[in-house]
């Protein structure tokens, strides 16, 4: 047996009035996902930990049997999503240009938004930024998903990622002065490479808002009564690390299918082949045409966009649109089909896993079938499956006969 595992971001949701008081899941036509719940059984799988929340591609992480200390960051699954070559004497950092205004307590952020860059104006500030700065060599690339990702190199290796972010995160505060995290760190020497790599990191942070701040883009956007693109925040320092492949764990062959770079990021570093399409249809397409030549397919349908999560109506209409995919996948012989669906939450302009469980599907021929026969938020609540985060591989080894 093989099988198609179909991640969905921000599926499940609140219900709202204007639906009639349903979900925007409940409200939206779904045949394929009903169908799906019906030749198998439903319910709720963990996270890391009930009501903590975590990124998605940290679950996914956790859920292929490997631990939070295996985990490199998601800068790092970046840098091999845009097919950046690692160092082991760098750190890699995921960045973002903001808006800021200087005052008594340092400098705030007053828009994290800049979409009304061009990409020419873009790609201006980005060959500002200083490429050597106090004895580390500075690498920045723009990300195909989101933002940019710094790469910080010491030739030597005098450098770590046990450092703090200089991202604030929520609206209104100031820039965050980057400290080294000392309860991080394994040994005195450690210790020390934290403290240098901060104290660099935020010279040279200071030093590119100057370079910024002083840009004709900039001083043109003052004229026109724009705020300037004057710093670069940093969050999720990491660096690389070597485990073992998931080929070398489960000895299953894997293709993971996606039209997200992250994923791409992700597959390369447990080291099983990747697949870039456009979009779900291309997704669902490609998972049933490589089935003769991989064991498990993952299959990561991309988050639906924060202005669809923030429209209930428009929301349901694109689960329909998911939905609408799926249908190649309710007739398939011989194929376990495993679909996750989570709920996010609000992070200042983006959103990420609300920590509570994931909506679970599991269908197929032998699969106990249960009595629900939609799939919805309550009815996976009602479902008999309660898996925890690092049992829903085993239950797929075991449907597949490889336990």
């Amino acid at each position: 047996m093989k099988t198609i595992v179909l991640d969905f971001d921000g599926l499940l949701d609140d219900s709202y009035e204007i639906l009639d008081n349903k979900t925007p899941l409940e409200y939206a036509k779904t045949p394929n996902f009903d169908k799906l719940v019906q030749k198998g059984s439903c319910g709720l799988l963990s996270p890391y930990k009930k009501g903590v929340p975590t990124y998605s591609v940290m679950d996914l992480f956790l859920m292929l049997g490997y631990s939070r200390d295996e985990f490199p960051g998601i800068s790092v699954l970046r840098a091999l999503g845009e097919d950046l070559e690692l160092s082991d004497n760098a750190v890699y950092i995921e960045c973002t240009f903001v808006s800021t205004i200087e005052d008594n307590y340092g400098h705030r952020v007053v828009d994290r938004a800049s979409c009304d860059l061009t990409d020419k104006e873009l790609n201006q500030l980005m060959s500002l930024i200083p490429t050597n700065f106090e004895g580390y060599e500075f690498n920045l690339k723009t990300c195909a998903d989101y933002g940019c990702v710094l790469s910080m190199t010491d030739k030597n290796g005098w450098i770590s990622d046990k450092i703090s972010d200089s991202d604030p995160y929520y609206p209104g505060r100031h820039v965050n002065k980057i400290s080294p995290v000392y309860e991080l760190c394994d040994s005195p020497g450690e210790c020390k490479r934290a403290k240098s790599t901060a104290e660099a990191l935020n010279k040279f942070l200071l030093r590119c808002h100057k370079i910024l701040e002083n840009h004709e883009i900039n001083i043109k956007r003052k004229r026109k009564g724009k705020y300037p693109i004057n710093f670069l925040i940093t969050r999720f320092p990491g660096k690389n690390i070597d485990i073992s492949t998931f080929y070398e764990k489960y000895g299953l062959k894997a293709l993971s299918i996606s039209n997200c770079r992250l994923a791409k990021g992700f597959s390369r570093f447990v080291k099983v082949d990747y697949l870039l399409t456009k979009d779900l249809s291309e997704s669902v397409n490609s998972s049933i045409k490589y089935l003769d030549n991989y064991d498990l397919m993952y299959v990561k349908c991309c988050r639906i966009s924060e202005g669809q999560i923030k429209d209930p109506v428009e929301k349901a209409a694109v689960i329909e649109e998911m939905d609408a995919c799926l249908d190649k996948l309710t007739d398939l012989e011989d194929v376990l089909l495993v679909i996750t669906s989570k709920k996010l939450s609000k992070m200042m302009g983006a959103f990420v896993n609300s920590g509570n469980e994931y909506s679970l599907i599991v269908s197929g021929k032998n699969v106990r079938k249960d009595d629900i026969s939609e799939f919805t938020e309550k009815n996976c609540y009602i479902g008999p499956l309660r898996l925890e985060h690092d049992e829903i591989l085993n239950l797929i080894l075991n449907y597949m006969d490889k336990a």
